[in-house]
C-alpha cells in the first residue's frame, strides 16, 4: 500500500483520548500525519471536532472525510437536525459499535460502518494476585454512569470491609461510609495492574457508545458486572455477567460468581483473548484505512 497522507481531529488528553492512539498506529503502519494541505482522508474522531473536519473538507474538497459517532445522546433530547447537517458532509460515517450504528439509523436515517475504539495497552497477567474487591474506571460524576449504585452496593453491611478502587478524571469524594481509594488518571501500566488485581470491574452506565471497560477488564482476566438496561452490555459483555439495574440484583450476581469464581474468570479470559485482537490500536487503524479504501 502506498503511504497515505492523513489529517486527524479529536479531543486530546495525554492518557485518555483516542485520536492520539490511532495517530500513533497510523505512523506505525508507515503513513504520514499532516497539519495542512491535501490529505487522502481526514479522520474526525468525535463530535467536538466535526466543524473543524468540515472546514478542512471545504478547503480540500478531494479529501475524503470520515466522521466518527461515539454515540447519539438521545436521552438528552438533542437537536437531530444539527447532527444530520454536520454528518451530511461525511464521505463515510463511522459508528463506535453496532448499538451506535442502530442509533444513527433510527434517529438520523444515515447508514454507517462500525469501527470500535482502541483500548489502552493492556494484557493478561495471571501472576498478579486478586487483592482488590471492586474497580471502576471512568467518569463517576456523570449521572449516566450511575455511581449511586456503586455507593449503595458498598453501603451494604456485607460489604463494609471490601475495597473499591476508582480511576479516571472524576474524584468520587468517598466520605467515610465505606473503604475506597481514588487513583485519578493513571498510566497504562498502573491501569493494567488495577484491572488484574481486582476481583470485579463494575460498569453501571445506562447509555454507553461502547464501554471500553468491558473488553479491557476481560482482557485482564477480570469479570465485569454490567446492567441489563444498557444495550452495549449485550453487545460486548458475557451474558453470565449481566444483571438487573438494582443493588439486590448486583449483589446477588457477585455472590453467584464468587461461588465458582475461577470458572467465571475463565469466561472472562476467553473473551479477553478474542477482544485483544479486535480492540488494539493497530487493528482499529487498519480498519479505518480499509474503510477509506472502500469508498475510493
Amino acid at each position: 500500500m502506498n503511504k497515505l497522507k492523513i489529517k486527524s481531529f479529536g479531543w486530546i488528553h495525554p492518557q485518555l483520548d483516542q485520536v492520539s492512539r490511532i495517530n500513533s498506529a497510523f505512523l506505525e503502519l508507515g503513513h504520514e500525519l499532516i497539519d495542512n494541505g491535501f490529505a487522502d482522508f481526514c479522520y474526525v474522531h468525535d463530535s467536538s471536532k466535526y466543524i473543524e473536519g468540515i472546514e478542512y473538507k471545504k478547503k480540500y474538497p478531494k479529501t475524503k472525510l470520515l466522521m466518527k459517532v461515539l454515540d447519539i445522546p438521545f436521552h438528552t433530547n438533542p437537536n437531530y437536525e444539527k447532527w444530520k447537517e454536520k454528518l451530511r458532509w461525511a464521505d463515510l460515517i463511522l459508528a463506535n459499535s453496532v448499538t451506535v450504528k442502530n442509533q444513527i439509523k433510527e434517529f438520523l436515517r444515515y447508514d454507517s460502518y462500525v469501527i470500535y475504539d482502541a483500548i489502552h495497552n493492556l494484557e493478561y497477567k495471571p501472576e498478579i494476585k486478586k487483592t482488590v474487591d471492586f474497580f471502576i474506571n471512568g467518569r463517576v460524576n456523570d449521572p449516566v454512569k450511575r455511581f449511586n449504585l456503586a455507593r449503595d452496593l458498598m453501603g451494604l453491611s456485607e460489604n463494609k470491609n471490601r475495597l473499591l478502587i476508582i480511576s479516571g478524571p472524576d474524584n468520587p469524594n468517598f466520605g467515610k461510609d465505606y473503604t475506597g481509594d481514588y487513583y485519578g488518571v493513571v498510566s497504562d501500566r498502573t491501569l493494567n495492574e488495577i484491572y488484574s488485581s481486582s476481583k470485579f470491574t463494575l460498569m453501571f452506565g445506562k447509555y454507553e457508545g461502547i464501554g471500553l471497560q468491558i473488553p479491557e477488564s476481560l482482557i485482564c482476566g477480570t469479570p465485569v458486572i454490567c446492567l441489563s438496561d444498557n444495550k452495549t452490555s449485550y453487545e460486548f459483555c458475557p451474558r453470565e455477567f449481566i444483571c438487573e439495574p438494582n443493588v439486590e440484583s448486583i449483589y446477588n450476581k457477585i455472590l453467584e460468581i464468587e461461588k465458582r469464581y475461577y470458572d467465571y474468570q475463565d469466561i472472562a479470559i476467553n473473551y479477553g483473548f478474542t477482544y485483544k485482537k479486535f480492540f488494539v490500536k493497530i487493528t482499529i487503524a487498519k480498519r479505518i484505512i480499509a474503510a477509506y479504501l472502500n469508498i475510493i
